[in-house]
């Protein structure tokens, strides 16, 4: 096995971590605003599915940030062609990962309208 084969064998592991845990914590926040059926279970089903990924949220952003280390440092000019080339589509995914990872955990802080905690004034 060359060397090049190895580095490319790791950043197919590195990937597929990513898309087992990511897919994994995405799914769960695509399907949150449609989990529990009646009112009264909705928050007992939001609570459990938040609770079920609570191990895995922001660990999956890791296997990214080691893909693109492997990347720089075994292959840097496709790296740079990689990423400069397709600069507008990365920017957007940061953007939903951040956004998405803002939404959840900001989601029990706020209880009322006004954001505070349920009965403050």
């Amino acid at each position: 096995m060359s060397l090049e084969t190895a580095w490319l064998a790791l950043l197919g592991l590195l990937l597929a971590g990513y898309f087992v845990l990511g897919g994994y914590d995405y799914g769960v926040q695509m399907l949150h605003p449609g989990l529990g059926g009646r009112k009264e279970g909705r928050e007992a089903g939001r609570s459990a599915a938040l609770d079920a990924i609570a191990p895995f949220f922001l660990g999956n952003e890791v296997w990214l940030v080691a893909f693109a280390g492997v990347l720089f440092g075994a292959f840097p000019h496709l790296e740079g062609t990689l990423l400069s080339g397709l600069y507008p589509l990365i920017v957007a995914i940061l953007v939903g990962l951040v956004l998405g990872n803002a939404a959840i955990q900001l989601r029990r802080r706020s209880r009322s309208a006004r954001g505070g905690a349920a009965g403050t004034p």
